[in-house]
């Protein structure tokens, strides 16, 4: 009876400091609030979004991070060898076969919509490994476009239109893109697959996430996110 009484005691005084601090205990049995996850890195705010279906409600993100959306669809980026597949992109690299192109230059009009991909500089080291990012978000050691690495372990490929005073930025926040294995997204359990990431995860912290999908018997819901950066 005294172990009960111990573990009652142990779970309340948890609970009170996952209260004090707002839901950011594991196990605490408090709902996070919202604006707790707006301090932290948007990589960390929106994958706990996506994987509890909190959903975008109260989402916040920095002006800094927002005007750094629009930026980086605007700037020159690397020049990049291009092909129908990520792999045949990379074969022509490989190979030198044609002649590397510039993909993301130039002022977005109004009317326009650019279509950005912050993988663009091939800075994915790792598929299936490094595309969520180090646990509190930034750019990882051997990143080759660090600009690029906070938009790559959050927003991924996102769209950027022109309006006369401002950019709207949207973007379905999931896991599907060329560097996820397809399994994330797909209805059942995948416990071989959920004990492989979490091994993983010792490394990569970014991995208990993969392993957390695959123990879920469906896939979240994705996130719609939209925003909007005035022109300077």
């Amino acid at each position: 009876m005294p172990l009960f009484n111990l573990a009652g005691k142990y779970k309340d005084a948890l609970r009170k400091a996952d209260e004090m601090l707002g839901g950011l205990l594991p196990g605490g049995g408090v709902p996070i609030k919202s604006e707790i996850l707006n301090k932290l890195d948007p990589n960390v705010n929106l994958a706990y979004r996506y994987m509890t279906g909190m959903g975008v409600k109260d989402l916040e993100l920095s002006d800094d991070f927002k005007k750094g959306a629009v930026d980086l669809a605007i700037s020159p980026g690397p020049m990049q060898y291009t092909g129908n597949t990520l792999e045949e992109a990379q074969r022509n690299q490989r190979l030198g076969i044609g002649t590397p192109v510039n993909l993301n230059s130039g002022e977005i009009l109004p009317g326009e919509t650019r279509a950005v991909n912050s993988y663009r500089a091939a800075g994915m080291l790792a598929p299936y490994i490094d595309t969520v990012g180090g646990p509190f978000g930034g750019a990882r050691p051997l990143d080759r476009e660090r600009e690029a690495a906070p938009y790559r372990y959050s927003l991924g490929r996102y769209n950027v239109t022109g309006n006369p005073d401002s950019y709207t930025v949207t973007d379905t926040y999931d896991f599907i893109n060329e560097f996820e294995n397809p399994e994330l997204s797909t209805p059942g359990r995948k416990p071989l697959k959920a004990l492989g990431a979490t091994a993983m995860g010792l490394m990569d912290p970014s991995s208990f996430v993969r392993a957390y999908l695959y123990a879920r018997d469906t896939p979240p819901t994705p996130l719609p996110i939209e925003f909007t950066v005035p022109r300077e």
